[in-house]
């Protein structure tokens, strides 16, 4: 009996035992801390009932609306045969579970085991599990996790509509050889051969995995696939259709910009060549009108042809300019760029 109460002693669930008589015969350390009780009185033996008006005056279990009503349906414990469980919900906050326990030659032992913890860590989890669904449920984001057997274990809402997949096909324990035959279909450079391989594969080496594909609807969804703890795979897909499209019309009205650059380079190299030729040929015959051998001019004639000659000279000058520009532009000739000191050459 003395080895038995002293691993009662041990224990951190508070352990009470009464006699026939309703009176405490025994209590645990932890059966004292959790009520806070001092010892004298507890010594004393005194009824059950008297215990629970001292919980009661002391305000360590909350009040009830029927208060006799209430002690005597608990102490029917001792009338009981099996087993009775309650609920307490004290006024400092704490939840007690109470189990009352008849024994065979009388008597009950109580049992308090305070929950409060496991009370509290349990509601935090299920917020931060209700959180996190909600969370996924509400993002852009398509997201899938599977496990190492290929299995669906989660995926948010976003993920069936981005491929299409109506909510039997994207429900959990659903294989992802399944998921990829009804993709396949949607894309036609799909990329869930490769996903297939990766979750269900025996590669030690697990890395992440991104890339981008097109669906059959013009959807271009951005993929990563990411290893986590236990074997299981996270995919995201994200619908970047927009910004592709974006990127295709800068590219395209890039590539339409550089080619009529092309073609007005082309055009004016062109128009000086043919320009050229012509002027060519009006400075030389101005040359030669102007020669003493040609015959003799007027002076009104000899001042045409000056003029001519003058303006052509000028014209083909500018001409070869506009070449060499051309050539730059083409990349065939390159600038020599330094400094010029402007008031030297000016002076010079």
């Amino acid at each position: 009996v003395r080895s038995h109460a002293d691993t009662l002693d041990q224990l951190n669930t508070a352990v009470a035992i009464f006699d026939t008589d309703e009176k405490l015969r025994f209590f645990n350390q932890a059966f004292q801390k959790l009520w806070g009780l001092d010892s004298g009185f507890l010594h004393s033996a005194p009824d059950n009932a008297l215990l629970l008006d001292r919980l009661r005056s002391e305000g360590k279990i909350a009040e009830q609306p029927e208060w006799r009503r209430w002690k005597e349906s608990l102490l029917g414990a001792y009338r009981a045969v099996e087993s009775q469980e309650h609920w307490w919900h004290l006024p400092d906050g704490k939840t007690i579970r109470v189990v009352a326990n008849p024994q065979p030659k009388g008597g009950v032992t109580w049992v308090f085991e305070n929950l409060t913890e496991k009370m509290d860590l349990e509601s935090r989890y299920q917020t931060a599990v209700r959180v996190q669904g909600e969370t996924l449920d509400n993002l852009a984001e398509g997201v899938a996790v599977f496990g190492p057997d290929g299995r669906l274990r989660l995926s948010n809402p976003a993920f069936a509509a981005l491929w299409g997949l109506d909510a039997d096909a994207a429900k959990p324990n659903v294989h992802v050889s399944t998921i990829r035959d009804l993709c396949d279909r949607r894309a036609a450079d799909s990329p869930w051969r490769g996903f297939v391989a990766a979750i269900t594969g025996f590669d030690d080496e697990r890395r992440d995995r991104h890339g981008q594909t097109e669906l059959n609807n013009g959807t271009v969804l951005r993929y990563a696939m990411i290893p986590l703890p236990n074997g299981q795979v996270m995919m995201t897909f994200v619908d970047v259709t927009d910004s592709v499209n974006v990127e295709r019309a800068l590219k395209d009205k890039n590539e339409a910009l550089e080619k009529s650059d092309q073609l007005k380079n082309e055009f004016v190299q062109h128009v000086s060549y043919e320009l050229r030729s012509p002027l060519t040929n009006i400075i030389g015959f101005t040359e030669l009108l102007s020669l003493p051998s040609t015959g003799p001019l007027s002076q009104k004639q000899r001042e045409y042809v000056e003029h001519v000659s003058s303006s052509s000279s000028v014209l083909l000058t500018i001409v070869n300019d506009i070449l060499d520009l051309a050539t730059v532009d083409a990349g065939i000739m390159e600038l020599d760029i330094s400094e010029v000191y402007v008031d030297r050459t000016i002076a010079a």
